[in-house]
């Protein structure tokens, strides 16, 4: 079994899609053009069998809406191929996001617990999905997941000390997902 680590603390940055050049490294197709890497990145996670397994950073390139990575344990072609189709994480440390008016990034609430006025305190949040002009925020309730739209206007506080984002849900939304 491979030694995995929780996705909480990182984030999509895309998929790899192909080997580039002989000497190992991968090129990724970048999933949302507003992110900005870093300058010194050490680590890039892929989700392998359900977990995210690190590599050590060599170089990166960025080259319009892809990243081309050069890994230290990935020495030849053959190998970086093996790496095709895997989802490629960095740490929540290591990305920057496009600010929303409001000043923060969706991005930036994973690993928050939602604070509702209505049902109280809910699980934390574990992902960020973005659909067209719809993105949500995935908890994960009771064993259940749960979308909850991730829209400026819901949000009534942020607490970033106690990594607490403060809801006003639309009433019955959560009861939705618990019937």
């Amino acid at each position: 079994m491979l030694n995995t680590i929780q996705k909480a603390n990182f984030v999509e940055i895309g998929t790899v899609r192909k080997s580039h050049g002989v000497n190992g490294a991968i090129s990724i197709e970048m999933k949302d053009q507003k992110i900005s890497i870093a300058d010194e990145v050490d680590f890039l996670f892929l989700e392998i069998e359900g977990g995210l397994v690190p590599f050590s950073i060599d170089e990166m390139d960025i080259r319009g809406n892809s990243i081309v990575v050069e890994l230290i344990e990935i020495v030849n072609k053959e190998k970086a191929a093996e790496l095709s189709g895997y989802k490629a994480y960095i740490s929540n440390e290591d990305l920057f996001f496009e600010e929303s008016d409001t000043g923060y990034s969706m991005h930036s609430f994973v690993g928050f617990q939602i604070s509702d006025k209505n049902k109280g305190l809910l699980p934390e949040i574990t992902d960020l999905i973005e659909y067209p002009n719809n993105p949500v925020f995935e908890i994960i309730l009771n064993g259940i997941s749960v979308m909850i739209p991730a829209r400026e206007e819901l949000i009534e506080l942020v607490d970033r000390e106690n990594k607490i984002l403060h809801l006003n849900l639309p009433e019955g939304l959560i009861d939705i997902y618990l019937e």
